[in-house]
């Protein structure tokens, strides 16, 4: 419903910064049943119980499948039609966090032009019915965004030459620089990013033996914050109780200040966190070169043999095919979205596969236009 109210707003929501928000404990979901007041426990149904606590864990992909069929349910039902999701912001946002040229955010819009694809929610055209990775419109638009680079800029080391200089292709892409600026920015979100639920939930004994005293000291937060409940004073007893265990807490503090979440402390990560970013695309953006332009009748006259851009164009059938920055990118690429990367190669694969459809059909057009 919050999902559904962001589309109508044209905000750029995405069902991962959902999921996120629930992972991290910012959007109530685990542990839901805390937040009511003790008289609406009491009277509650013990068939609600369970879905105000839930005890399986959440994935993208459930929450993509509760989002399809409310979609469904308030079509079939009412009638409602629901607008175009915000893909322009959306893809702004995938070329930022990936670190990648402007230029794959218009080669992705027209891509989506010539194959005729659509980002609406009810889109249940049977292409999209086959596969299901292509459901969701933020998957469908990360995949058209995943060939474009992929047609752009190559991640093998030969150089493509373009015929003018206002192609896309124009500039060459350094793919050592970006794994670098990658490499950076995992590292840092790894060092700062406290435990999600995810993380806590799947923790065991083993795991708890051997952490370290900062995870141990998260892990404790974490545990406080969800199951530790302080109970009504309604009479003499149970306030004598919750003195016992003020007491008790001040005595062995479970609550790291270092960690206190204030206003301050949420800005200043957040600020460290854009500056990482900014630094990151200023460091691969930085590193784009020109590339040598040659049109058709200066290839001829040199009696030259260059490679186009799209030539040698590599497509991957199976996960295990991926390998050294192809494997990076689409490993960072399936992330933005919450997406598996096994589910975004067969939907990369199969847009390509219609790529290759529009391109044979193009060609049998303008043959039969010269003739």
């Amino acid at each position: 419903m919050v999902y559904l109210a962001c589309v109508f707003l044209r905000s750029p929501i995405l069902v991962a910064d959902i999921f996120k928000w629930i992972n991290n404990g910012d959007f109530i979901y685990y542990r839901a049943i805390k937040t009511l007041d003790v008289g609406m426990k009491n009277r509650l149904p013990a068939r609600y119980n369970l879905a105000l606590d839930p005890q399986i864990l959440l994935t993208t992909e459930k929450l993509q499948k509760a989002l399809a069929d409310t979609v469904t349910y308030y079509k079939a039902s009412t009638g409602m039609d629901f607008p175009t999701c915000n893909y322009h912001l959306w893809l702004y946002r995938f070329v930022r966090d990936l670190n990648l040229p402007l230029e794959v955010y218009a080669a992705t819009l027209r891509l989506a032009n010539l194959l005729d694809i659509e980002f609406d929610l009810a889109n249940q055209s049977p292409q999209h019915e086959r596969l299901r990775a292509l459901r969701p419109p933020e998957n469908r638009l990360l995949v058209l965004l995943v060939i474009a680079t992929k047609l752009l800029f190559p991640s093998d080391s030969q150089d493509r030459t373009p015929r003018r200089p206002i192609e896309l292709a124009v500039l060459g892409f350094d793919w050592a620089a970006w794994n670098e600026a990658r490499r950076n920015m995992v590292s840092t979100r790894t060092n700062t990013t406290d435990m999600s639920y995810n993380q806590a939930l799947r923790t065991t004994d083993i795991d708890v033996v051997s952490m370290s005293e900062d995870k141990l000291d998260q892990y404790m937060d974490w545990y406080e914050k969800v199951y530790v409940e302080e109970q009504p004073k309604d009479t003499l007893k149970q306030r004598r109780e919750a003195g016992f265990r003020s007491a008790m807490y001040r005595m062995f503090p479970v609550s790291n200040p270092a960690n206190a979440g204030d206003a301050t402390t949420a800005t200043i990560k957040e600020h460290t966190g854009s500056t990482d970013q900014d630094n990151a695309i200023k460091s691969s953006q930085a590193r784009l070169r020109p590339l040598r332009v040659m049109s058709d009748q200066a290839v001829e006259d040199a009696y030259a043999t260059v490679v186009r851009p799209g030539d040698h164009y590599e497509r991957y059938r199976e996960t295990e095919e991926l390998t050294g920055t192809a494997k990076v990118l689409y490993e960072e690429a399936a992330s933005v979205v919450g997406m598996s990367v096994e589910a975004l190669v067969q939907g990369v694969f199969a847009y390509e596969k219609r790529l290759e459809e529009w391109s044979k059909r193009r060609d049998v057009e303008d043959r039969d236009y010269t003739a």
